[in-house]
């Protein structure tokens, strides 16, 4: 930082150093305190909006846990009724066997 030469002249070159090291670390601590305050609001607003994330994807894995039960129920109503198909005709078949060997 320069200091203009009136002022210079006023308080001199130890003065004038002295003032401008003063204003330089002030400006430093400015702008120390600023990004602190930044980043406080920064991390804030990010886990604000982590949480808010988090509660959206909780709820959205609610849903699609739902939706997965249902389907399974479906899915496995339809796997029963093949299946007693599949048993009734394989009686069936049995049973024609066991009347077609004993009548004869």
């Amino acid at each position: 930082m320069t200091i203009p030469e009136v002022l210079r002249d006023k308080l001199g070159a130890d003065g004038a150093e002295a003032l401008a090291q003063l204003l330089n670390q002030s400006a430093l601590s400015m702008q120390d305190a600023t990004l602190s305050l930044a980043e406080e609001r920064f991390e804030r607003r990010l886990a604000d909006e982590l949480g808010k994330f988090r509660a959206e994807m909780w709820s959205a894995m609610g849903s699609l846990e739902t939706r997965v039960t249902e389907r399974m129920a479906g899915l496995e109503t339809r796997l029963l009724r093949w299946a007693f198909a599949f048993w009734v005709g394989q009686f069936a078949v049995l049973l024609g066997i066991l009347f077609a060997f004993f009548r004869t």
